[in-house]
C-alpha cells in the first residue's frame, strides 16, 4: 500500500482548442487612405463560452494588394499579429500558427457618395437657335476636394418646351448623359440615378439688342401749328444688328419739345415717356431698346418761314432840274401775307437805281441791301420774301413849257417870193430863257411864200418844232404863242406898174384889177395863233438866257422904210407935175 501510495502518475490538461476570426471593415473612399490604414480591425477570440475581441495595429496584419482606390481587399495576420493572439489566450487555450495563418480578412473601400450641379447658360436671340441648341452647358460633377466639368451638347439635355424666342427655359439630363456623368465618376465615386434625374438647369434666351433713332422734319409757318403738332415724325427701330428696321409714327403724345411754339426757328425734342414705350412695343420681347439710349434721343423740328410774293410799285415825278430818280417819294413795296396786304415804304437808302440822273427818262430800280434788310426786320422772322430782284420803273416825266414866238420882218415889195431871216424873231420861253433860231426854224402859217403886199402870220415849222424840241429833252413844249410873229411886204414908192388891164384917168385912180396889194392898204395877219409840241427825247438841254435881238437888222429896216418913204414922195410928185403940163 506504501508502495502504492509512493505510485505517481502525471495528469496532463492540455489547452483547449481556442476559435478566431478577423473581422471585416470598410471606410469611404477619400482617395488618400489605403486599405492598410483602414481603423477598427480586430481578431474576434473565442475561448470557451466567451469571445474577446482583440484589436489590430497595422503591424498586425497584412493586405494583399493594398491601394486607396474603392474595392475589397484581402489582409491575413502577420507574424506579429499571430504571436499577439496566441499571447493574449494564454497557456489555457491553443490557437495554432498554421490555423492562424489560414485566417482572412476583408477591407472594403466604398464609394465616397458626391453630387453634380447643372449650370445656367444663356445666348442672345437670334430667330434660329433654339435653346437646346445652346453652347457652353456643363455638368459639374465634384470628386473629392475637385471638381469636373462634362460639357453638354443637345443629346445629352431635355428642354421642355423648346424654342427660338426670347425667355428661360428648363433643362434636365437625358439617360445618355446620366450615364456619361457616371462614368466621368469612376469606380471611387458614386452618382445615383435618380439624383441626376432631378438636376435641373436653366436656358436663358436674351433679348438682342436693338437700336432706334429719331429724325428730323420741317414744315411753313401758317401762325397755328405749334413744333409739338408736326407731321412726319418718326422713330426707326434697328433689328438682327441693323439688318432689319420698322418705322414706328410719333404723334404728339410721343415726344416733349424744348420751348414749343408757331414762330419760325429750330426747336429740339425728345421722346416722352408714351413714345419709348411704343418704341419698345414696337421692338417687341425678342429685341432690347436701352432705356437710357432713348432717353437720351433727340431730334429737330424746323419751322420754316412762310414765302410770301412781294411786289414794288412803280414810281413817277415831273422834272425839276434838281431831284433824281433814286429821291422819288411814294416808293413802296407791298407784301401779300395771309391776313392782308403789308406796305413798307421804301427811301433813297433802300432802293439801288441803273443809272441814276436828275433827266427825264424811264429808271430802272431794285431793292439795295438795306431796302431788303428793312423789308425783312418789318414782315419778322416768320416771313421770307419770294424774291429780292424785284425790279420797279421810277419815270421822270417833262415839265410842261409855254413859249412865246415874236418879231416883225419886213420887206419892200419885189415881186419875189418872201424868204423868212431868223435874226427878225424870238422865241422866249415862261421861265424866261430863249432859243436861238435857225432859218429853217420858221414858216409861213399857211405854208406858201407871199410874193404881194400883205402882214402874214410866221410860225414855227415842222423840222423847226422838232429841232427845238430836241434841245429841250426834259420840258414839253406846249401853247406857242405865234400872234406877234408878222412878216409883212410893204408897196415901193412910184406910180403903180401897167398891168394892161386898166385905165389911168389922171384922177389918182386906178380903175383897173392890180394883181398886188392896193398901195397904203395892209391885209390883216391870217395864219394859226399858236403852235403845241407833243414830241420829247430824253437828251440833256442847256437853256440860254433870252436875246435881245439884232440891233444892226433892226436899224437897217428902218432906213429901208425912210428911203422908201421918200421915194414914194418924189414919185407922186412927178406924176402930179406931168398932169399939169399937160
Amino acid at each position: 500500500a506504501s508502495e502504492l501510495a509512493k505510485l505517481t502518475g502525471a495528469i496532463t490538461i492540455t489547452p483547449a482548442e481556442g476559435a478566431v476570426n478577423l473581422s471585416d471593415t470598410s471606410f469611404v473612399y477619400d482617395g488618400k487612405t489605403k486599405a492598410s490604414q483602414a481603423q477598427g480591425l480586430t481578431a474576434n477570440v473565442t475561448v470557451g463560452n466567451e469571445t474577446v475581441p482583440l484589436t489590430l495595429a497595422p503591424a498586425d496584419f497584412v493586405v494583399a494588394n493594398d491601394g486607396v482606390n474603392v474595392g475589397s481587399y484581402q489582409y491575413t495576420l502577420t507574424a506579429t499579429g499571430i504571436a499577439k493572439l496566441q499571447q493574449a489566450v494564454g497557456s489555457n487555450y491553443q490557437l495554432t500558427v498554421s490555423e492562424l495563418a489560414k485566417l482572412t480578412g476583408n477591407i472594403n473601400i466604398t464609394p465616397a457618395t458626391t453630387t453634380a450641379d447643372l449650370n445656367d447658360g444663356s445666348f442672345m436671340y437670334d430667330g434660329q437657335t433654339k435653346a437646346s441648341q445652346a453652347q457652353g452647358l456643363t455638368a459639374v460633377v465634384k470628386l473629392g476636394d475637385d471638381t469636373t466639368s462634362i460639357k453638354l451638347d443637345a443629346s445629352d439635355i431635355v428642354v421642355a418646351d423648346d424654342g427660338v424666342n426670347v425667355g428661360s427655359y428648363h433643362y434636365r439630363l437625358s439617360t445618355d448623359a446620366i450615364t456619361k456623368l457616371q462614368q466621368v465618376a469612376g469606380p471611387n465615386y458614386q452618382l445615383k440615378v435618380d439624383d441626376l434625374a432631378a438636376l435641373m438647369g436653366i436656358i436663358t434666351i436674351t433679348p438682342a439688342e436693338g437700336t432706334a433713332t429719331v429724325n428730323d422734319t420741317t414744315f411753313v409757318y401758317d401762325g397755328r401749328t405749334r413744333a409739338s403738332e408736326a407731321s412726319g415724325l418718326n422713330g426707326v427701330v434697328y433689328l438682327s444688328r441693323g439688318t432689319a428696321r420698322l418705322t414706328v409714327a410719333l404723334t404728339t403724345q410721343d415726344i416733349v419739345v424744348d420751348g414749343d411754339n408757331t414762330t419760325t426757328g429750330t426747336y429740339h425734342y425728345h421722346l416722352s415717356h408714351s413714345g419709348i414705350a411704343k418704341l419698345k412695343a414696337a421692338a417687341g420681347t425678342n429685341y432690347a431698346l436701352n432705356e437710357t439710349d432713348l432717353n437720351a434721343l433727340t431730334g429737330t423740328i424746323t419751322i420754316t418761314p412762310l414765302t410770301v410774293v412781294a411786289t414794288v410799285n412803280n414810281g413817277h415825278f415831273q422834272y425839276d432840274g434838281v431831284t433824281r430818280a433814286s429821291q422819288a417819294s411814294g416808293l413802296l413795296v407791298t407784301v401779300q401775307l395771309p391776313t392782308g396786304a403789308q406796305t413798307v415804304a421804301l427811301t433813297n437808302a433802300d432802293i439801288d437805281v441803273a443809272n441814276d440822273s436828275v433827266n427825264v427818262g424811264t429808271y430802272t430800280y431794285r431793292l439795295s441791301a438795306s431796302g431788303i434788310a428793312k423789308v425783312m426786320v418789318a414782315l419778322g422772322p416768320n416771313y421770307q420774301i419770294n424774291d429780292t430782284t424785284m425790279n420797279g420803273t421810277i419815270t421822270i416825266t417833262p415839265a410842261v413849257l409855254s413859249g412865246q414866238l415874236s418879231g416883225m420882218q419886213q420887206k419892200i415889195y419885189d415881186g419875189q417870193p418872201g424868204e423868212l431871216n431868223a435874226q427878225h424873231f424870238e422865241l422866249i420861253f415862261t421861265d424866261g430863257s430863249h432859243i436861238i433860231l435857225e432859218d429853217s426854224d420858221l414858216a409861213f402859217a399857211d405854208g406858201i411864200a407871199p410874193i404881194v403886199v400883205g402882214r402874214y402870220a410866221v410860225t414855227l415849222s415842222a423840222g423847226g418844232l422838232k429841232r427845238i424840241q430836241a434841245l429841250l429833252p426834259n420840258y414839253l413844249l406846249e401853247n406857242v404863242d405865234t400872234q406877234q410873229a408878222v412878216f409883212e411886204i410893204v408897196a415901193k414908192s412910184g406910180p403903180l406898174p401897167d398891168t394892161g388891164t386898166g385905165t389911168d384917168t389922171g384922177t389918182g385912180t386906178n380903175t383897173g384889177t392890180s394883181t398886188g396889194h392896193e398901195t397904203g392898204k395892209v391885209p390883216s395877219v391870217t395864219g394859226r395863233p399858236s403852235q403845241s409840241i407833243n414830241q420829247q427825247t430824253p437828251v440833256k438841254t442847256t437853256h440860254q438866257l433870252p436875246q435881245t435881238g439884232d440891233t444892226s437888222a433892226n436899224d437897217l429896216s428902218i432906213v429901208g422904210l425912210i428911203l422908201t418913204s421918200i421915194a414914194s414922195l418924189f414919185g407922186l410928185a412927178g406924176v402930179r407935175n406931168k398932169k399939169r403940163s399937160e
